[in-house]
């Protein structure tokens, strides 16, 4: 069993991927943890692409058309598909995980033991699996047509048998349905040899009575103990099945009730109008031969035999769930970036103006702390270039201002772009909405001062000594520096 301990966990989407419960050649199946609000979790089965395979549009086709078939059957006993994540670089079925074991794990087990399944326990699970296969049967399309649904993979290894005694059917990876985007090449043969019906290997169409054949035949197995169709080859195989040679189970085992070989002769007839005109009316057949047993009786049954595996899976889930989960939430959107807004074209010609770029934690915006302080410190950067600029010549500003220039709007879902304008001494009046008069290199003249070397008290209203204008930036009154 290819179980393993929890390690650092892969998140795909909202979930976290911990040990590996089975693999195959297409996907790999895994305990998943969807972890949400309110401390809320729940422990999935995840069947993940590989991911070479990723990129094939063959083998994506055939995984979303399984899920979105599964999803359509809504039934106890068919395994419910919960969700479909695909990233790009991953691919994953999201389905509920079974709590229980494979009938073909359960019925080696017994064989190893020297035993076969109780009958009353066989004929409850084989009904269980039956039920199941009537709601595929019976599933509809989103306009409430029937998408002809068959399973043609019905076998012990993909009839699982939970804890719980509830048997559901599952892996509809190569099912046949109307309306599939993937169908299967002409010519090719899909399912376990040794459980298709005559038609399905003489590629005649497809119908229910195909699956009803292929359960008939694990129900044979499980009456018996010994493998109906077998052989050294293939061929060998494919002969056995077309010759329409069934022994009756009690031929093997003679203490089977005599209504038994009826039913499952019936289910095996080579011909399908010759069975069960439905999974459920073979199910309601059999209900009617024997007693069956409750859900409990068969979890009972199950947990012992597969005592190992659940003592092992069970110790892996309660380490994930006993791993503290932070809340899975959806992924992360781009950075928040917040820019000085560059100069436009005409603008920045031989200004040799700088932007500046601020980046945020992702998908957040600066506090309002940030911001006060980021305004705060452009404010007294831009108050020294109005006076200063080293290595150059002093600028001062006109007091004739013309009408401010309106701030640029934000993208609609971010925050607002701090503006930085180019220091005026850089720009043209055009950029800065004020006219500007530049002094000849050289010293700087002298202010003019009153006796004692006193500067005269400005006229003008200094509190506070700058204006705002309508961009939000401030104006310093030169008659109050």
């Amino acid at each position: 069993m290819p179980d393993s301990s929890p390690a650092a966990p892969l998140t795909i989407g909202r979930y976290a991927f911990h040990g590996e419960i089975a693999s195959g050649g297409m996907a790999t199946v895994h305990f998943a943890r969807l972890v949400g609000p309110g401390k809320f979790s729940r422990i999935v089965a995840a069947k993940r692409l590989l991911p070479h395979l990723v990129t094939d549009p063959v083998f994506t086709a055939m995984l979303l058309d399984e899920a979105r078939v599964a999803a359509r059957i809504r039934h106890p006993n068919v395994a419910s598909t919960l969700d479909v994540v695909s990233t790009g670089q991953e691919l994953v079925v999201v389905m509920e995980y079974v709590h229980g074991e494979a009938l073909s794990r359960l019925m080696r087990t017994a064989a190893d033991l020297g035993d076969r399944v109780p009958l009353p326990i066989a004929t409850t699970i084989v009904v269980d699996a039956l039920h199941g296969l009537h709601a595929a049967h019976q599933a509809k399309d989103e306009r409430g047509a029937l998408l002809g649904l068959v399973h043609r993979d019905v076998s012990p290894h993909n009839l699982l048998v939970g804890a719980d005694g509830i048997t559901v059917v599952a892996d509809f990876g190569v099912a046949l349905a109307a309306g599939r985007s993937h169908e299967t090449n002409n010519g090719a043969v899909k399912g376990k040899i040794c459980y298709m019906a005559p038609e399905q290997i003489e590629r005649r169409p497809l119908t229910p009575a195909t699956d009803v054949f292929s359960l008939s035949i694990v129900l044979w197995e499980l009456l018996t103990g010994e493998r109906l169709f077998h052989g050294e080859n293939d061929g060998e195989i494919v002969h056995r099945i077309l010759s329409g040679n069934v022994p009756a189970p009690s031929s093997i085992v003679p203490e089977l009730p005599p209504a038994y070989d009826g039913i499952v002769l019936r289910g095996l007839a080579r011909e399908p109008g010759e069975r069960f005109g439905s999974a459920r009316e073979m199910a309601l057949e059999l209900e009617r031969a024997t007693t069956l047993v409750r859900p409990s009786e068969v979890g009972a049954w199950v947990t012992r035999t597969a005592s190992d595996t659940l003592t092992r899976r069970s110790h892996i889930i309660a380490k994930i769930e006993s791993t503290p989960a932070e809340t899975t939430s959806e992924p992360e959107s781009p950075s928040t970036t917040i820019i000085a807004r560059a100069p436009s074209t005409s603008d920045a010609q031989g200004t040799g103006a700088k932007v500046s770029w601020v980046r945020s934690e992702p998908g957040r915006g600066p506090s309002g702390m940030q911001l006060v302080a980021i305004l705060t410190a452009l404010a007294g950067i831009g108050a020294g270039a109005l006076w200063y600029s080293p290595g150059a010549h002093s600028v001062r500003a006109e007091p004739r201002l013309s009408a401010a220039r309106p701030a640029p709007s934000a993208p609609a879902g971010s925050a607002a772009p701090l503006v930085v304008d180019a220091p005026p001494s850089a720009q043209p009046a055009s950029a800065t909405g004020a006219s500007l008069s530049s002094r000849p290199a050289g010293p700087k003249p002298k202010r003019t001062t009153q006796s004692g070397g006193a500067r005269p008290r400005p006229t003008a209203d200094c509190d506070p000594p700058y204006s705002i204008d309508a961009a939000g930036r401030r104006l310093f009154k030169l008659e109050c520096m």
